[in-house]
């Protein structure tokens, strides 16, 4: 997303050049590599299946069993302004609209320090809502800089529902 969509503003490495992992650490690390463009913000967005923005239904899931989502973060400058979400795939919204969407969505917005922290989005449903039953967008992130910004590294990792 933002600058993503250009070839050559944003790489990304799968277990190769991350910090060193944490005792415990589960899954893949990340490192995603952010060189400002035009419009000076960047996103990652996990899909069931890729690129999918509401035009086929999502994984189905067993929400009741899902309290959480938890990762950890790192930049390579700090502070760093991060946002990050889950859910919020809103097919009837998209261009073209598509028939499908995500129960609900949530985000944090932190701020990124050069060492690991822990981070969780709260992912028990609203209320009025049932426990979800499918899933479009799993995970996502965008980071925003200033014009003149040098390149940003964002490490990700230990990256769980629970």
């Amino acid at each position: 997303m933002g600058d993503a969509a250009t070839p050559g503003f944003l790489t990304t490495q799968v277990n190769t050049q991350c910090k060193e992992r944490l005792p415990g650490a589960r899954g893949d690390c990340y490192r995603f590599e952010y060189t400002p463009g035009r419009q000076l913000w960047v996103g990652m967005y996990w899909m069931y299946p890729a690129n999918n923005w509401g035009a086929v239904p999502g994984l189905p899931v067993h929400g009741e069993t899902l309290d959480r989502l938890t990762f950890r973060a790192a930049a390579s400058r700090a502070p760093q302004e991060a946002n990050f979400f889950f859910g919020g795939i809103d097919g009837p919204t998209a261009n073209p609209p598509q028939p499908y969407s995500d129960q609900f969505h949530r985000g944090i917005t932190v701020s990124l320090t050069t060492e690991w922290q822990q981070f969780e989005i709260d992912l028990t449903p609203p209320f009025e809502l049932e426990p979800i039953s499918s899933l479009i967008g799993g995970f996502g992130w965008t980071l925003n800089l200033e014009p003149g910004s040098e390149p940003q590294v964002l490490y990700l990792d230990d990256i769980a529902y629970e």
